[in-house]
């Protein structure tokens, strides 16, 4: 079948190792697997990480509203990269490897936590 691209060995494997052969689920695994997206992410990670260790009791109004806004946005940045990461590699596959199940039950625990 020539569909007159030339593709290579390694451009077919990973045209086969995709979930579901679409531009959506192309532009997910591009964008999951770029430096840029991850690095982004690690730095979520820590900021999320430092703003929940500035937590204490008694919190003054204006930093307790601070510290809301940060986890609301870290919060919408982790569920895009939960929504990016099960387009990448699919459903399935994101919620049977263990670091990724992990990462989905924490941020709808979080959005649960939000919502209640």
């Amino acid at each position: 079948d020539d569909d007159g691209i030339d593709r290579s060995d390694d451009d077919l494997a990973e045209l086969s190792d995709l979930w579901l052969d679409s531009c959506a689920v192309r532009a997910c695994r591009d964008i999951a697997e770029s430096a840029v997206f991850k690095t982004l992410i690690l730095i979520c990670i820590v900021g999320n990480v430092v703003t929940m260790s500035l937590e204490r009791f008694p919190t003054a109004m204006d930093e307790m509203e601070f510290l809301h806004i940060c986890e609301v946005v870290f919060l919408y940045v982790f569920c895009g990269e939960m929504i990016v990461m099960t387009g990448a590699i699919g459903p399935r596959r994101y919620w049977t490897t263990a670091m990724t199940a992990f990462d989905g039950i924490i941020v709808l625990t979080s959005l649960i936590q939000l919502v209640v």
